[in-house]
């Protein structure tokens, strides 16, 4: 007897769906050896681009010592991705978690915070703040600080210190007091 078979099992792309969905599920170990058979047996652009964009985004979650050179190969490959916006954000936090300041401002500059999940948006402000305090810009980190202050939930109590510092390093001290 033959049972129907669906046109997920029958799919020439099937190994790319069961990665996205070990993707999806953050399996990661299991989504990776999937991309990268389908990556290897494949000719279609556009899923091999997805293949892609998803081994970068491990790569930067697994926080390997290379993510920043994988993802911005994939900048490099794909310059018009859809993804484009979430791989500057990743390439700004690679490089700020490297304490590679300029280079994480550069990135983080190239992605656009409206777009962003509110998590990371979030996380964007705290990084260019801290990044840009780094590199002593204490006004543009300042106005960053303020709106996590205001806005933010993570990062807002870090947001009150760091305000507090740059009104001290200002030479406001009332301000800093409170």
């Amino acid at each position: 007897v033959k049972a129907q078979r669906s046109y997920q099992f029958e799919s020439p792309d099937r190994i790319f769906l069961e990665g996205k969905a070990f993707f999806e599920l953050r399996d990661f170990p299991a989504c990776m050896d999937k991309l990268e058979t389908y990556k290897n047996n494949s000719t279609n652009k556009d899923l091999i681009q997805e293949a892609d964009y998803m081994l970068a985004y491990i790569a930067f979650e697994q926080g390997r010592e290379n993510a920043a050179e994988i993802l911005e190969h994939f900048v490099d490959t794909y310059p018009d991705t859809r993804h484009r916006n979430e791989i500057c954000f990743l390439l700004g936090s690679a490089y700020f978690a490297k304490e590679d300041y300029n280079m994480a401002l550069y990135w983080l500059s190239e992605s656009n915070i409206d777009l962003l999940s509110i998590e990371q948006q979030e996380v964007y402000a705290f990084r260019s703040a801290y990044a840009l305090l780094q590199t002593g810009d204490l006004s543009a980190s300042k106005a960053y600080f303020l709106r996590i202050q205001q806005a933010g939930s993570t990062y807002r109590e870090a947001a009150s210190y760091y305000v507090a510092y740059i009104d001290y390093a200002s030479g406001d001290y009332d301000h800093a007091y409170k």
